[in-house]
């Protein structure tokens, strides 16, 4: 999901983590997402910056 894929966004890019990330595409399990996906630059998920997760399209 959008939510969990920005958890892992945010956590993989923290200093003390050495570990990939899992960042493959949901697009085969999810048909609805409950928030806007992260956004791409050249081939990479960018970390949101300021305050919060970067999700703004949130509807359960």
């Amino acid at each position: 999901s959008a939510i969990g894929k920005t958890a892992n966004v945010h956590f993989s890019s923290r200093a003390e983590v050495n570990l990939p990330g899992d960042h493959v595409s949901q697009a085969p399990y999810f048909v609805e997402d409950v928030g806007e996906h992260p956004a791409y630059f050249e081939g990479m998920i960018t970390v949101p910056e300021g305050e919060g997760w970067g999700i703004f399209k949130c509807e359960m």
